[in-house]
């Protein structure tokens, strides 16, 4: 069995030691991992324990003040008991599992390996996740809401519920819009709309072709 502390670590030394590209850099300033080994299964996944505290860093350029993650694995599934991102954008708080085997690092290592996330958001700026979204448009506004990721890693399904305060896409500006959105089988849903702007309330509905699948 293998214990570690780690205290006041800077993640971004660390991925040039190992000649890694950082894609999360900051500080680690508190870590627990455990890991046990079972020597008598051949080839045997761990089963691994850790809660992570990081702090004053980014993601893909997006920074945070805070990331907490407590999490497990065991039996290809890694567990992820709480996360908490803190951010000057907004905060995300979610739970939940997926299939990942250690032995070559592929979460969809078989076809039917599975997803189960929840996540709430909270007041996030979605002007920095614009290279993210499915359309070339710009997207200011201040996201609140929920999405639950779940079905088959390789082809997950989506649902949400949210609401943005102070929208605006390229020059259409609005006060606020709320809604709900579905993927599955390569479409993204739209139901529900509501824009409300200065000169009045407009609802609708509709869809894009978008592939998600891994």
């Amino acid at each position: 069995d293998i214990s570690l502390n780690i205290v006041n670590l800077d993640m971004e030394r660390f991925y040039t030691t190992i000649g890694k590209p950082p894609r999360l850099k900051g500080k680690l300033l508190s870590g627990n991992i455990d890991i046990e080994i079972n020597d008598k299964i051949k080839d045997p996944n761990p089963i691994i324990f850790s809660n992570l505290n990081f702090s004053d860093g980014n993601i893909d350029d997006i920074n945070f003040t805070k990331l907490s993650i407590s999490s497990s694995y065991r039996n290809r599934r890694f567990l992820v008991n709480n996360i908490s991102l803190e951010t000057e954008l907004g905060n995300l708080n979610g739970n939940g599992w997926f299939n990942i085997s250690l032995n070559n690092f592929k979460i969809f290592n078989e076809i039917e390996d599975k997803i189960d996330i929840s996540l709430t958001f909270d007041k996030i700026d979605i002007f920095k996740f614009n290279r993210y979204f499915p359309w070339g448009f710009k997207n200011k506004g201040m996201l609140t809401g929920q999405l639950e990721i779940g079905g088959v890693v390789s082809k997950p399904k989506l649902s949400s519920e949210f609401i943005v305060l102070d929208p605006s896409f390229d020059k259409i500006k609005g006060k606020s819009l709320s809604g709900k959105l579905f993927y599955n089988n390569n479409k993204l849903d739209f139901r529900n709309l509501s824009f409300n702007t200065e000169y009045g309330r407009y609802s609708g509905f509709g869809y894009i072709p978008l592939d998600l699948s891994l």
